[in-house]
């Protein structure tokens, strides 16, 4: 090819352009349906300008081996362009012009990756520069990348506000003072021992400075990534809000200021300073030092094997398991919780420890106040969860962490007098339809013992009491609830008064029509019991029938219904029969 631009050519049927050895110190060229273009050898090429794209879709440019190129300019784009260069070497400098959502860059000895904010504007110009050009920038609203060279002498770099900046390398370098609200990434800075930060909107990556032990002034977040030998001690002073640790050396940190932590695989930690309650998230083992002062949290995988541990013999984590576990109280996680409960109790845990545990999870659900729910807890805050059960669960569920939590008051009931006087609490307390078929399963569990049926039938003649507005006959949870008490009551597992329970509460659950099925389903069990009741409704008023059955109900088709099932001739018996 020859000439300074190649206009004159139709991308394929995807949008797509390659072009290789160019030899043209410059290359300028557009189409409309353009969406892609690789480059590959230009080793002249100085100047790349793009004057059209496809409309409503990114630019993709893939730039190999093109050592000389200075400038790069985009179309406008409201997505951003994305880029990937490749090279033998680092450049000296290059700017480019125009919306950019991702750049990325393979280097030999330097790779980078860094993408927009979703939902954030497209930096509007990306420039690379080395050290020693970065005092004379203007701020331009996008992204700067600064390369260190071999030789470069520069000991602090001080980055201004307007940009996103990336700092790769520098092998002099010892300070950095960020005056960015922006994004700041800093990899490869072997000598870098302190960082500054003058904005609180910073948020800050550093990966590789295995000298860095100072970071101060203010910032919204910090992440520190350290692969190799590193520094063993790290102070985070001044006003920065959060950090992400990944650093395996690390044996003393300084966080006083500290409003969330995160660490992965910190297992050396041994001296912690951070303010009392601040939530800590670990992965992989928690540190002893952490356990005074923390809101510990774990993800699910380093938690399973931990109880996994515990399950073989090793209880040398069961104080830390049972402090993360306290604050999982949140509607998405306490299920897990509850699991992870029943599980120690399962593995021989002291049943008290286990017990005092999943009241405090309780009291926190429960808090009232708008103060963090990691603070500690007030007596008045802890008594209240010995008189409730209430917890807050995802719907689909809510039985497998009710289920659980029964599993554990039973597990604890037999040790711990706590327990054992939250039996009233279960039964006096079971004020839904997912708290009653819990309480049901329980019961007429092959294994329940006297206390289970009590509760049972406890909760069962509480709801009866209370308005259920037709819960049994609406909602899914209802309906397989009702479905086993109807199996229930035709047992000869239940006594009178809980038969009679059940029988109550389906009346006041089951709307008219489904609860003449079920009486006309029971009668020939049940002739006697189910006439009285049918006799009962027969002869009801008016205000009781539309009170019980709904506004909607025909008082007088409802007494009808009733009163000639009442009437309807018992079947003969055997005996009867063959007279």
């Amino acid at each position: 090819m020859s000439g300074s631009s190649y206009e004159a050519y139709s991308p394929d049927a995807s949008g797509g352009c390659r072009l290789q050895d160019w030899h043209e110190r410059e290359l300028r060229l557009g189409h409309p349906r353009l969406k892609a273009l690789d480059l590959v050898r230009a080793p002249e090429l100085t100047t790349l300008r793009i004057t059209q794209k496809a409309e409503h879709a990114p630019l993709h440019l893939m730039l190999q081996a093109t050592p000389a190129l200075t400038r790069i300019e985009l179309p406008e784009c409201d997505s951003g362009a994305v880029l990937h260069l490749a090279d033998a070497k680092r450049p000296a400098d290059l700017h480019i012009e125009g919306a950019v959502a991702q750049v990325d860059a393979d280097w030999q000895t330097t790779r980078f990756l860094m993408e927009r904010d979703g939902g954030t504007r497209p930096w509007q110009r990306v420039r690379v520069v080395a050290p020693t050009d970065v005092e004379g920038l203007s701020p331009g609203a996008g992204l700067v990348i600064v390369i260190g060279h071999e030789g470069d002498e520069t000991e602090k770099l001080r980055l201004e506000e307007g940009d996103d900046w990336l700092v790769l390398g520098g092998d002099q370098l010892q300070h950095i003072q960020i005056n960015t609200a922006g994004r700041v990434r800093i990899q490869n800075a072997p000598a870098l021992t302190a960082i500054t930060g003058n904005a609180e909107q910073t948020v800050l990556d550093v990966s590789d400075a295995r000298r860095l032990e100072y970071v101060s002034g203010v910032g919204q977040h910090i992440t520190l990534r350290q692969q190799g030998p590193s520094t063993r001690r790290l102070t985070i002073a001044g006003a920065w809000a959060e950090a992400t640790l990944r650093c395996p050396q690390l044996e003393e940190l300084h966080f006083p200021q500290a409003k969330a932590l995160t660490l992965y695989y910190c297992e050396r930690l041994k001296v912690v300073e951070l303010p009392l309650g601040v939530p800590t998230e670990c992965h992989g083992s928690v540190p002893d030092s952490l356990l005074a002062s923390s809101r510990l949290f774990m993800d699910e995988s380093t938690l399973s094997r931990h109880l996994e541990a515990v399950h073989a013999g090793d209880h040398s984590q069961v104080n830390v398991l049972l402090r993360v576990l306290a604050h999982r109280h949140k509607r998405g996680e306490v299920v897990s919780a509850l699991r992870a409960l029943r599980s120690l109790c399962e593995a021989g845990v002291d049943p008290a420890e286990v017990w005092s545990v999943r009241q405090e999870l309780l009291a926190r659900q429960l808090k009232r106040s708008k103060r963090k729910k990691s603070l500690g807890l007030t007596k008045g805050e802890y008594a209240r969860a010995t008189k409730r059960w209430d917890w807050t669960l995802p719907d689909d569920l809510a039985q497998e962490g009710l289920q659980a939590d029964l599993a554990i008051w039973r597990s604890c009931r037999v040790h711990c007098d706590e327990a054992r006087d939250y039996s009233s609490v279960l039964g006096n307390q079971c004020r839904s339809l997912p708290c009653l078929s819990a309480l049901v399963t329980n019961g007429i569990r092959a294994e329940a013992e006297p206390i289970d049926h009590q509760i049972m039938t406890r909760a069962l003649q509480g709801m009866a009491e209370a308005p259920l507005s037709r819960e049994l006959s609406q909602s899914a949870e209802g309906r397989a609830l009702a479905r086993r008490l109807e199996w229930l009551v035709q047992t000869d597992r239940i006594d009178d008064r809980t038969h009679k329970a059940i029988l109550d509460l389906m009346t006041a659950g089951l709307t008219v029509s489904k609860l003449a099925e079920l009486f006309e389903r029971l009668l020939a069990r049940q002739p006697k019991e189910i006439r009285m009741r049918a006799i009962r409704l027969a002869y009801a008023s008016d205000q009781w029938i539309q009170e019980t059955f709904g506004i909607v109900a025909n008082p007088r088709r409802v007494r009808s219904r009733f009163l000639q099932m009442a009437l309807t001739p018992e079947p003969a018996s055997p005996i009867q029969e063959a007279q």
